[in-house]
């Protein structure tokens, strides 16, 4: 029985670093694939003019849309949540419902054309005076967005109909210096297609966040 021992010491060290090796690769691989869904991945051009010009350059130019409307919105409503004095963070439907209970009946919701424009009477905290204003400017950028939005959903079907047609293996290869860069090449062209592939639903999702704001906003004179 004694010389069972180091056999089964042997077996028990081996399994607990095949356990711990298993649970590191899951680890590793559930990091991997959080990173990949949730960064975006910049375009890149190819070196190949007839792709570049017909798919990755109009790709780029609608994902560098895309991220200053987002970026517009992240900072529009973080100015509004400033100036109202609220908990930096707080969602852009919270703090309107902050402003609503804050200003009471002073507050005024006028339609300007399509779009909402608040207003409020004297008599109010001064934090709320600077929330308004800093929401007007804020719609000020929801009219400009969805301008810029509004032809969006069709460029990006577009987009996603012309990356269709790329072979990126082909491509990797005519764009590649010397074969050595051909993997690298190929990986480059891969991101570029999976971002392409996440289009629409970045503009689906863009132009859902405009429009809901825009209709709480109008909602507050309710």
């Amino acid at each position: 029985m004694r010389a069972l021992r180091p056999l089964v010491s042997f077996l028990t060290v081996a399994a607990l670093v095949f356990s711990i090796g298993q649970g590191d690769a899951l680890a590793k691989k559930e990091k991997k694939e959080k990173t990949e869904t949730s960064e975006l991945v910049a375009i890149e051009m190819c070196g190949v003019a007839e792709a570049d010009t017909k798919v990755f350059e109009p790709a780029k130019k609608l994902h560098d849309t895309l991220n200053e409307i987002e970026t517009n919105l992240t900072n529009g409503n973080a100015a509004f949540v400033a100036a109202l004095g609220i908990t930096e963070g707080t969602p852009f439907a919270d703090a309107l419902a902050s402003l609503k209970t804050t200003a009471g009946d002073k507050l005024t919701v006028a339609m300007d054309g399509a779009m909402p424009k608040v207003s409020v009477q004297d008599g109010v905290p001064d934090n709320v005076k600077a929330a308004v204003d800093s929401l007007n400017t804020f719609i000020d950028a929801h009219v400009q967005a969805l301008n810029l939005a509004k032809d969006l959903p069709s460029q990006a079907q577009a987009l996603v109909a012309a990356a269709q047609t790329l072979d990126p293996a082909a491509l990797a290869q005519q764009a590649a210096a010397n074969p050595m860069e051909v993997p690298k090449v190929l990986k480059t062209i891969n991101n570029n297609l999976k971002a392409i592939k996440t289009t629409p639903d970045r503009v689906t999702n863009v132009t859902g966040t405009l429009t809901t704001n825009v209709d709480a906003i109008k909602g507050l004179g309710s």
